[in-house]
């Protein structure tokens, strides 16, 4: 009977779940990759115009930057970032990333802005308007509107699971702040971890052997 309790050990042991390698979706998520020529050297925003000033980003609209250790705040990460300072329109990078139909997906990210006074609260005030937008194929998954954001560390982190419904995905995001900027760094997109289903399989398989086989030895 002491063997009993060991021996069904085993066999849970043998069901452990194993997780899938995770993939990331997002290249060059902290926009270290620059477009070459455009821009005004030797300053804290590089102007990125209508084209993109990311090598691996596309662009809408005018004016998406880039910030740099000059910047304040400077990068959460790396020796660049985007930088979001559209005035009077908003303007956009996006990414189409290779999907899975039906997987869920871990979007993540950090944001911080700057400018436009002391205020953390959502306003629209003489026509300044500070508004961000992460969307994922066309819909909005997230919103701000300057709030969040305070100390002398203004990024923070954003982590939002998202469904893929098709072999490809949209991943854009939006901003304008006509007084200041939005600081966007280190995109990813992860495949949800789950057990790879031959494991669970096996597992199932496995301690079902172990039962049967005790079963025995009782009779």
């Amino acid at each position: 009977m002491r063997a009993l309790p060991l021996f069904l050990a085993c066999a849970v042991l043998g069901a452990s779940p194993v997780l899938l390698p995770a993939q990331e979706l997002v290249t060059d998520g902290g926009f270290e990759q620059l477009n070459g020529g455009g821009g005004r050297p030797n300053h804290p925003i590089l102007d990125g115009g209508p084209v993109s000033p990311f090598v691996f980003w596309g662009a809408t609209g005018n004016y998406t930057s880039i910030g740099t250790e000059s910047s304040l705040p400077p990068p959460h990460s790396g020796n660049y970032d985007a930088a979001f300072g559209q005035v009077g329109a908003p303007g956009s990078l996006f990414q189409i990333l290779n999907t899975n139909p039906g997987q869920i997906y871990v979007l993540s990210f950090f944001l911080g802005r700057n400018g436009g006074g002391s205020e953390l609260t959502n306003f629209v005030e003489g026509g300044a308007v500070q508004t961000f937008q992460a969307q994922w194929n066309g819909a909005t998954v997230f919103a701000a509107n300057n709030s969040g954001f305070s100390g002398t560390d203004p990024y923070v982190p954003y982590s939002i699971n998202v469904l893929a419904t098709g072999v490809t995905t949209r991943l854009e995001f939006i901003g304008q702040n006509d007084p200041g900027f939005y600081f966007l760094d280190d995109v990813s997109v992860m495949p949800l971890a789950v057990p790879e289903p031959a494991t669970w399989a096996a597992g199932a398989l496995t301690l079902g052997l172990a039962g049967v086989a005790w079963r025995r030895r009782r009779a």
